[in-house]
């Protein structure tokens, strides 16, 4: 856990870090869990390793386009020297979506409701609501959170109805910890 207002949380090698923001808002022990799987579902899916495989890849072609002793090659090396982020933003997205996928998965395969991770997602979109302008999007690693909240529900929907947990003792005395401090 990191003591620290933001709500958040990140996989970084070996490690889930919990911000203490987000433990504040989140309500229930399934929101926890579902952010927690989410962030098992970025190691599930190896998008770290994905990140450095394709940073050393531009940095290859980077090297080869430098090289080059044509002027288009060069045109296209300052070009990449640029980087493509819309690209690489695009690429975030879409593995924030199948960390939710997978995020959904493991909270359901534990026992929880998969829906408290839309619930989560929907009060992220209280605090910062999406504008919905096309240009914000490009600018975001993360999609929207009101399209998260749609996209988990209506996955959601396909799995099977059983009897899920939100919360255990435990987590309210946690809770009720983390006021104190």
């Amino acid at each position: 856990m990191l003591d620290s207002a933001t709500v958040n949380a990140q996989t970084t090698p070996g490690f889930i870090v919990v911000y203490r923001g987000l433990l504040e808002i989140v309500s229930s022990e399934a929101e926890l869990v579902g952010v927690l799987a989410h962030e098992m579902g970025h190691t599930i899916g190896h998008h770290a390793g994905k990140a450095v495989t394709k940073s050393v890849q531009n940095q290859q072609t980077l090297a080869s386009l430098k090289q080059s002793r044509s002027g288009f090659g060069k045109f296209l090396a300052a070009l990449t020297a640029l980087g493509n982020p819309l690209g690489e933003l695009s690429f975030s997205r879409d593995q924030e979506a199948q960390a939710d996928r997978l995020g959904i998965h493991i909270a359901y395969d534990a026992g929880y409701d998969p829906k408290a991770l839309a619930a989560l997602f929907q009060k992220f979109e209280g605090m910062a609501p999406s504008s919905r302008k096309s240009w914000d999007l490009m600018a975001r690693t993360h999609p929207f959170s009101i399209d998260r909240v749609n996209a988990v529900n209506d996955y959601v929907a396909l799995l099977p109805d059983r009897p899920v947990r939100q919360s255990s003792p435990a987590f309210d005395r946690i809770k009720m910890r983390l006021r104190a401090l």
